[in-house]
């Protein structure tokens, strides 16, 4: 229940390049007080659109393009923009870990999972537990129609990748994970 109250989103006019592009750690790393404030309650009986699964080791400029491309089609079929679950945004930096462990919820929680299949994606532990997570607790066929993947790159090798997942040779935010 307190994660259903606690959940949060971002609005596509409140998704910049910028944002898409700072990383997590490091000296060019994104103020990360700021960020939670960025998002918002969700209100209620509101759905969010979209989880963004994704790397923050793919093309930031490229990602970029493509939510532009699907915020407008978006905005086109809906007459609004989408919102957005977005790990940097709505989840408090403060306290990560409480983050975390109802990432389940956040992501049941949205209409679609948007997974942006770039070049690192196939390697991140997180990206491929959002999948699992989706896969989890729906039908296969739930969780397909759930899911609307869109490739960074024209390379078919990424597909192949995600679809050899090795857990063992997966790389984390945090190498404690």
């Amino acid at each position: 229940q307190q994660a259903k109250e606690n959940l949060r989103c971002i609005e596509w006019n409140d998704i910049s390049r910028e944002l898409m592009a700072k990383p997590i750690l490091g000296p060019e790393a994104a103020d990360m007080a700021g960020l939670y404030k960025l998002s918002r309650p969700i209100f209620p009986g509101e759905v969010i659109d979209f989880f963004l699964s994704h790397s923050w080791h793919d093309d930031a400029e490229v990602k970029w393009e493509k939510l532009e491309i699907l915020a407008k089609s978006f905005f086109r079929k809906h007459k609004r923009y989408p919102t957005f679950w977005l790990d940097k945004v709505c989840i408090d930096q403060g306290s990560i870990q409480d983050g975390l462990k109802v990432l389940p919820i956040n992501i049941m929680a949205c209409s679609k999972v948007l997974v942006l299949l770039g070049k690192t994606y196939p390697r991140r532990l997180w990206c491929a537990w959002e999948i699992f997570v989706l896969f989890a607790f729906a039908s296969e066929e739930q969780a397909a129609a759930r899911a609307i993947v869109i490739p960074l790159t024209k390379c078919d090798l990424v597909t192949v990748d995600l679809i050899h997942f090795d857990a063992m040779r997966a790389r984390c935010y945090d190498p404690n994970e």
